[in-house]
């Protein structure tokens, strides 16, 4: 597991220092064909965000992901053991 995850946290750290030194993003391709935001829309800038603690911009940026992530966090970290109980 560990051999699949550290290059996952690598890209992102790599992409992170795009964002922040270069100012560079990926384009939305949904948002750039039909001008309408999609779910993921402003997930980089609300990641941002969250790493220099304005959570209430990062709030703003993406509001269903700024609920979900730390609900799916908890899920991920507490429903492991409540699932190997039963």
């Amino acid at each position: 597991m560990m051999k699949k995850t550290v290059p996952l946290i690598l890209a992102g750290v790599i992409y992170y220092l795009a964002v922040v030194l270069l100012k560079v993003k990926i384009p939305c391709i949904w948002r750039t064909l039909t001008g309408f935001k999609c779910p993921a829309c402003g997930i980089t800038s609300m990641m941002v965000d969250v790493s220099r603690l304005n959570f209430h911009k990062a709030f703003w940026d993406n509001p269903y992901l700024a609920i979900m992530l730390p609900v799916s966090v908890a899920v991920i970290i507490f429903g492991r053991g409540f699932l190997e109980k039963y």
